[in-house]
């Protein structure tokens, strides 16, 4: 069994325990703020249940999460602030919609948990979560730089910069899904191959041989 789902920042005999799951959405029901607090139950959610449990519009200050299974939940909108893993069952894509793609301005933060995500990952030798964990780094990495030039935070780069690195790496992204995702590398090749043989299909009798 598991010692505890994981922790934050403080002197563990001044932080708030909860002993069950019901206690810790309670918590989240009133405040949807969660630090200064120790989660002891083994996981967050139920191997076996058929309803995804989600956790939504919440803040985790700080948070350590250590040797944790996360069971059908979903984490939405909500704001990992330099949180950390440490050998967890956490599937990268139960935290894909923790901001939607407008939300550039918190890239920042995504990219940080995304980057904990990959060496989690790493740690618990979960190849299929390291792809997964680094498609998403990647392409919040790259949103990052929108937010780097526009908000100047969490520093400032230049226009030239910003224009040579954003660019080629949204067209890695669409064509070769940073070479993490095989549909859009199977997408550019059958398009590349379609639009060659079309081409010399036309074209075929201009020939000279």
């Amino acid at each position: 069994m598991l010692s505890d789902f994981f922790k934050l920042n403080g002197d563990p005999e001044n932080l708030k325990k909860y002993n069950s799951q019901e206690e810790f959405y309670i918590q989240l029901k009133h405040s949807k703020d969660f630090r200064n607090g120790m989660y002891f139950p083994d996981s967050l959610g139920e191997e076996n249940a058929i309803i995804t449990k989600k956790v939504e519009d919440t803040l985790f200050m700080g948070v350590h999460f250590y040797k944790c299974e996360f069971f059908n939940c979903k984490l939405v909108q909500s704001n990992f602030h330099k949180c950390s893993f440490d050998y967890c069952l956490a599937d990268p894509r139960q935290f894909e919609s923790i901001h939607n793609k407008n939300q550039w301005n918190k890239s920042n933060i995504a990219v940080h948990l995304f980057d904990q995500l990959v060496k989690n990952a790493e740690e618990t030798y979960r190849k299929d979560h390291v792809r997964i964990a680094n498609y998403h780094y990647y392409k919040w990495n790259t949103r990052l730089l929108k937010q780097k030039f526009k908000e100047k935070k969490p520093y400032s780069i230049t226009a030239k910069k910003y224009y040579l690195s954003y660019y080629p790496s949204l067209g890695f992204k669409l064509l070769f899904g940073y070479g993490y995702r095989l549909r859009n590398f199977l997408y550019t090749f059958s398009a590349i191959f379609l639009s060659t043989y079309g081409m010399n299909y036309w074209l075929w009798d201009s020939y000279d041989f």
